[in-house]
């Protein structure tokens, strides 16, 4: 029996010894910093990579590469505000881009009305077992995170953009486009009882011609519809009813360019340039309309 004890006693310290080294561990992680967006109301309700249902009035966040579960501290680096969030989602896939946060983050830290803003994002812990046992299975599954990369693509494939004559068709050349609030589509009901049909964000699309002789300040460049319609969204709130997309074509590649304008003249632009980079958006161009 002492022999037992001593066992148990020595299994003891060493796994109080692993809490404490990985506690430490975590908390010794580097801030990152970068731009933070938060979740459109559409994703409410909607499952994430973890497996969980996204809850737009709970306190959760979505990284590339934090393991699900862990608490992270999100600080607004120009108004100072912050608020901790639990990630159970992967992403966001946008350049620059570092955190989601649900919608009631966002509120407490006045993101929702500016959209996206710089911040740093700290490692502050894990959540306890209550709050991460139901997703510790999907945790081991990478398979979930490339699930939801890949949903996320098929639904933004889906929309069609006037011009194509198909979302899987080789793009053409198109004249810049502009984009305007996006609008959600309540699901008609079904004359059977067993099927649901969920809620889809869709967007308006006006082809127009850009003014010769104006300017554009393009703030990004994508390499897929992945993401377009999501940074547009971001964009648009900013500068309403001023995004303009060029589209082009090289080889096998094409590219998205997210501009907003276009504006009379270069000091307007060069004026707009500096909300940009107060909005986030440090590394702008200004370009010219033939």
């Amino acid at each position: 029996m002492a022999v037992l004890m001593r066992i148990l006693s020595i299994a003891g310290f060493f796994a109080i010894a692993l809490f404490i080294t990985t506690a430490a561990a975590i908390r010794g992680q580097q801030p990152e910093y970068g731009q933070c967006g938060y979740y459109p109301d559409a994703h409410h309700g909607k499952k994430t990579a973890s497996g969980e249902i996204y809850d737009k009035n709970q306190l959760t966040a979505a990284h590339k590469s934090h393991p699900f579960g862990t608490l992270l501290r999100v600080t607004r680096l120009d108004n100072k505000k912050s608020i901790e969030v639990r990630v159970n989602d992967r992403g966001p896939f946008v350049g620059g881009y570092v955190v989601d946060i649900s919608r009631k983050a966002a509120e407490a830290i006045g993101l929702t009305r500016d959209g996206v803003a710089k911040v740093k994002v700290e490692v502050i812990g894990t959540a306890g077992a209550a709050g991460s046992k139901a997703i510790k299975a999907a945790e081991v599954s990478a398979s979930s995170t490339s699930a939801s990369v890949a949903s996320a693509g098929e639904a933004a494939s889906k929309l069609v953009i006037p011009g194509r004559s198909s979302p899987s068709a080789a793009p053409r050349t198109l004249a810049p486009a502009t984009y305007s609030t996006s609008s959600i589509v309540k699901p008609q009901t079904s004359a059977a009882p067993t099927l649901r049909q969920s809620v889809s964000e869709v967007y308006q699309i006006e082809i127009k011609t850009v003014p010769s002789k104006s300017f554009g300040l393009q703030l990004s460049v994508l390499s897929s519809t992945e993401n377009l319609f999501r940074e547009i969204k971001k964009v648009q709130g900013i500068w309403p009813q001023k995004v303009i997309i060029g589209h082009e074509k090289t080889g096998n590649t094409t590219t998205y360019k997210i501009l907003v304008g276009p504006f009379s003249s270069r000091k307007e632009a060069e004026a707009q340039q500096k909300v940009a980079k107060q909005k986030g958006y440090p590394k702008t161009f200004i370009v010219e309309f033939m």
